[in-house]
C-alpha cells in the first residue's frame, strides 16, 4: 500500500510504499501517484516562488509556501484522495 502523509499544514509531504495493484513497472495506481507527485513538484517549481527544500518521492519539504503553492498542493491532495477512495486497498492518505 502507498501511504501519502501530508504534515505541518501541507508543507511536508511523504510518500512511502508500493500500491501492489499490478506488477512492478506496470502498476497503474503507483503510476498515478507518481505523476501527481511529479506534476505537483514541477508546477510549484515553474509557477511559484516557493522553495522546495527536498525533491524526492519519499519526502518533499516546501518553504515559504505561496497562495499559488497552497492551491497546487490542495489539488495534489484532492487527486490522492480520489485515488484512495477508488483504490482503498492500495492508497492511503494521512493528513496531520
Amino acid at each position: 500500500m502507498i501511504e501519502v502523509k501530508v504534515k505541518n499544514l501541507i508543507s511536508d509531504i511523504e510518500i512511502d510504499g508500493h500500491a501492489e495493484y499490478g506488477h512492478k513497472g506496470e502498476d497503474i495506481v503507483c503510476a498515478a501517484v507518481s505523476m501527481l507527485w511529479y506534476t505537483l513538484n514541477e508546477s510549484i517549481r515553474v509557477y511559484t516562488d516557493t522553495v522546495i527544500d527536498n525533491i524526492s518521492p519519499e519526502h518533499s519539504k516546501f518553504i515559504n509556501i505561496s497562495i499559488d503553492s497552497k492551491l497546487l498542493i490542495s489539488s495534489f491532495i484532492l487527486g490522492i484522495r480520489s485515488l484512495s477512495e477508488k483504490y482503498p486497498d492500495n492508497v492511503k492518505l494521512i493528513l496531520f
